[in-house]
């Protein structure tokens, strides 16, 4: 009986490839709140190709969005010298806040168009995202504390910096539903300093769970 050599062997013992993982960097303009929340969830979903960065609270949008230009194209120096893996998409998350105060929003969003950056934007502020969770509401807020109040009627010790998740989780395909009504409520608007209230961050989130849903994802 002839025998098979051994590469023949050791070609059936190989397992079958795996996709490979895409890797994600989020940008985020605030200090806690923000990366808290997503670096709580790509844990919880086990997308452990997920980096986040902190540019600092009071962050202007122009600066959220030149940092992650400047991470982007340092990532693509590593990964054309094969010691970094290419970045498959980057994300900014900042706050609209006051627009007729914020100058650098324009640009912000020029410049993350012309070099890729996907925008997770919120209207006022990202309490709104988190208002989302307990009630669908497109009323116009004043400023970020104005949504805070709505927030703390759901969650009364609610401060910045706390971390919201573990408390979240369970209701966020709710606020993605409610998340798409308020953008459908602003059509044909789609600027989000024209779209009080309003977020991005949705977008966001259901991209990181279609990651955690892909077979390559123990």
């Amino acid at each position: 009986m002839k025998r098979r050599s051994r590469s023949q062997r050791a070609l059936r013992r190989r397992p079958p490839r795996l996709t490979p993982r895409e890797t994600v960097l989020i940008v985020c303009e605030g200090a806690k709140t923000e990366p808290g929340y997503f670096n709580s969830l790509w844990r919880d979903l086990r997308v452990r190709t997920v980096k986040v960065e902190i540019v600092g609270r009071g962050a202007t949008p122009i600066t959220v969005v030149d940092e992650a230009v400047k991470k982007k194209h340092e990532n693509n120096r590593l990964a054309n010298r094969m010691e970094a893996h290419r970045y498959d998409r980057v994300w900014c998350v900042f706050d609209v806040e006051i627009p007729h105060k914020n100058v650098s929003l324009a640009q912000a969003l020029d410049k993350a168009k012309a070099n890729g950056i996907r925008l997770a934007v919120s209207n006022p502020c990202f309490e709104f995202w988190v208002l989302l969770h307990f009630e669908r509401t497109a009323r116009l807020f004043r400023d970020c504390h104005d949504v805070v109040c709505d927030v703390r009627k759901h969650v009364r010790h609610y401060k910045k910096g706390i971390d919201l998740y573990p408390s979240l989780s369970d209701k966020t395909t709710t606020a993605i539903k409610n998340a798409q009504s308020v953008d459908r409520h602003h059509l044909p608007e789609t600027r989000p300093a024209e779209c009080n209230p309003s977020t991005g961050v949705h977008r966001l989130v259901q991209y990181l769970r279609q990651m955690a849903q892909k077979s390559s994802y123990p």
